[in-house]
């Protein structure tokens, strides 16, 4: 069951252990609670994870599941702010085993956590309303369009970088809202999440996707650094029979769609 972060707080700061149940090791792997594999997730952000009939669901969630049924026990999945879960921080509080958030693979967050096998390549997809055309996000620049990021994101680090200074979101939800009432005229964000947002006809005939930006990235599940080696390496494994006995196609084409070729093959990442 999911709990909000206002639950999973101790005096307004994380703290290694406040209010955690006991841990235990599974099969040579530490877990900070026992009998449940607890996944640190920023909700939403449909397809990977959201709340759907009061529960968590989506890609990410159901991969993450695999890895608690390979243990024998339970996942629970818990909500917390996307910077505490890219810097680490919610791992080395012991307030989780492991993040699961469409979490791109960059130089600056390996410092941070370990990553997992990649399980998922994602692109960045420009959205404009409809009749707007941009030819790059040079092209933003120069007519000096109001742009839209999710905080913390490679959206946003590739944004700026393009010397733009975008409005930033803490959610995705709040970025959309904002393209919606026109507080931003342009949107960045993982092509995956616009894909999603764009199968509501409703948005499907306001807004569009005007280009994508060559700038591929891998996602993958991130455990605390150094100390959780035995974890990475069953993360992995799911991962990798996953991918061979086609339980990762399933899951994608129930999430996602129709998997391009190369994330479908065995040696896909």
């Amino acid at each position: 069951m999911l709990r909000r972060l206002s639950t999973l707080l101790c005096a307004g700061v994380l703290v290694a252990g406040c209010g955690s149940a006991r841990g235990e090791v599974v099969a040579g792997v530490p877990l900070v609670a026992a009998g449940r594999l607890t996944t640190c997730t920023n909700l939403p952000y449909p397809p990977f994870e959201y709340e759907k009939d009061r529960r968590v669901v989506g890609f990410d969630i159901d991969m993450t599941g695999l890895v608690a049924k390979r243990l024998g026990v339970r996942q629970r999945v818990v909500d917390f702010p996307f910077e505490v879960l890219k810097t680490g921080t919610v791992l080395n509080a012991e307030r989780c085993d492991i993040v699961a958030a469409a979490l791109a693979v960059t130089g600056d967050r390996e410092r941070y956590v370990d990553f997992s096998a990649p399980y998922f390549r994602a692109v960045l997809c420009v959205v404009v309303r409809r009749g707007t055309r941009v030819d790059s996000l040079a092209d933003v620049r120069h007519r000096r369009l109001r742009v839209g990021v999710q905080s913390g994101t490679t959206g946003a680090d590739h944004t700026l970088a393009a010397g733009i200074d975008p409005r930033s979101y803490a959610t995705v939800d709040g970025q959309l809202d904002a393209l919606r009432s026109g507080q931003v005229e342009v949107l960045v964000q993982d092509c995956p999440a616009v894909s999603t947002w764009l199968q509501d006809p409703r948005h499907a005939t306001a807004f569009t996707t005007a280009l994508t930006v060559d700038a591929e990235q891998d996602y993958a599940f991130a455990v605390r650094q150094g100390e959780h080696p035995g974890l990475r390496r069953l993360v992995d494994e799911v991962i990798a029979t996953a991918r061979r006995d086609g339980t990762y196609e399933r899951l994608y084409r129930k999430w996602i769609g129709v998997p391009p070729v190369r994330a479908a093959s065995p040696e896909a990442g």
